[in-house]
């Protein structure tokens, strides 16, 4: 980011009209800036930020953050424009070394980071548009326009290999061609690579044995009983037997402890007003059952409640809340064909084809707030949603609800909730 003077009202803001200027960059991958000084709130998600030496006059989403910047927490009071989804689309998202070869990234499997990935047409065409996995082994390539496209992996650490009897990439790391329509958000073009196999060389001839060195002498022999003078050598006698192991002797003392260790880096900061509540293990979600939420990763202020094992969440009145879920679905949902009428409290928005997920709000559906997959015929994992919601007029409860005619399974659910008004 350059320097930019910004006046509001001829001019420089003061702390109420901060709260009413929101930088809105949702494609940014990257952001950096050095001595600036950001008036308003600033929402990059998908961007790792380096922010040093200067100030922002509100709040901060980023992927990740880095560096010394000051800030000052004024929080967006103003309108928001419509949130147009469809304009672009998204790719994504993970590398990781599969231990086991079954395409599946499991819990103790780890993420590779600084994996290039590039956007190519399905005529071989490099459209201009590539990334670079983050810390934790994921990527994003945003503002892709629909199409027919395939994904390089490249640059991946040294003696590791793609693994070859994966079917998401060959072994030169590429996927297979896939359709990207207008607005979808693709969580499925992964790489799974392991350590590749050590090859032996042949071994070299032998080479020439040089001459024996002259003996040194014998050093003196250690305190003994008296012995006599010691004669000349003799030849060396035959080997003999080998005698019985003597008695391990005892255990010695413990040795003191080693010097403590540098500390590790300060991990992400986080929002204030902000949560991320999840489910970590796998569950099946019947229809109209609300979702129950296990853990809370955190709970910063206190415009967001929620207690584990509950799937309430509670919202401050009067406010306004960005809000982001995600749902990852088992590999082996099925949507039974024998189910004729649905049960759901809102029969408008599914049939025997669909899975669908939404957000109530005070024990009604949030317009806007749903999600769906057609047909589990698509190649599709994941389910995401990211939406504005307000809670003026009272409390708000909200729930995440299972929208279908069947019950779900899931592996993972994620959402993270920030108060941005």
């Amino acid at each position: 980011m350059e320097a930019i003077q910004f006046f509001f009202n001829g001019s420089v803001p003061d702390g109420s009209e901060n709260q009413l200027i929101f930088w809105n960059m949702p494609n940014a991958t990257n952001l950096s800036s050095n001595g600036i000084a950001i008036k308003g709130s600033l929402l990059a998600p998908y961007a790792n930020a380096s922010l040093n030496n200067g100030n922002i006059d509100g709040s901060l989403m980023v992927l990740n953050l880095d560096g010394n910047i000051e800030a000052h927490n004024y929080l967006f009071s103003g309108c928001l424009p419509e949130v147009n989804c469809s304009a672009t689309s998204t790719i994504g998202n993970f590398i990781w070394i599969d231990r086991n070869r079954d395409d599946i990234a499991d819990i103790d499997e780890e993420g590779v980071p600084g994996v290039t990935v590039t956007l190519y047409n399905c005529d071989g065409t490099e459209i201009g548009l590539s990334a670079i996995s983050d810390s934790n082994g994921y990527y994003y390539i945003t503002g892709v326009s629909p199409g027919n496209y395939y994904v390089q992996f490249s640059e991946i650490p040294d003696n590791y290999e793609f693994v070859p009897e994966s079917s998401l990439v060959d072994a030169n790391g590429r996927t297979e061609c896939f359709n990207l329509a207008e607005g979808e958000f693709r969580e499925d073009r992964d790489a799974p690579i392991i350590e590749a196999e050590c090859v032996t060389c042949p071994t070299g001839p032998t080479g020439l044995q040089g001459e024996t060195g002259a003996q040194g002498p014998i050093g003196p022999t250690g305190l003994q009983g008296e012995t006599g003078a010691q004669g000349p050598m003799g030849p060396t006698g035959l080997q003999g037997e080998t005698g019985a192991q003597g008695e391990t002797g005892p255990t010695g003392p413990q040795g003191e402890t080693g010097a403590q260790g540098p500390t590790g880096p300060t991990g992400n900061c986080c929002l204030n007003d902000s949560a991320q509540i999840v489910i970590n293990n796998s569950k099946c979600i019947y229809p109209c059952q609300y979702v129950v939420f296990d853990i809370n990763i955190f709970i910063n202020g206190t415009a967001i409640e929620h207690t584990p094992g509950s799937s309430n969440i509670k919202l401050d009145s009067n406010s306004m809340y960005l809000i982001f879920y995600s749902i990852n679905l088992c590999h082996k949902n099925t949507i039974p064909k024998n189910l004729n009428s649905c049960t759901c409290c809102n029969c408008n928005y599914c049939n025997n084809e669909e899975i669908i997920f939404g957000l109530y709000l005070n024990n009604e559906l949030y317009s806007g707030s749903e999600v769906c997959i057609k047909s589990f015929k698509l190649n599709n994992k994941t389910l995401s949603k990211c939406i504005i919601l307000s809670t003026y007029g009272s409390d708000g409860v909200l729930n995440l609800i299972n929208l279908s005619k069947t019950a779900v399974a899931v592996k993972y659910i994620s959402m993270t909730i920030v108060k941005v008004g």
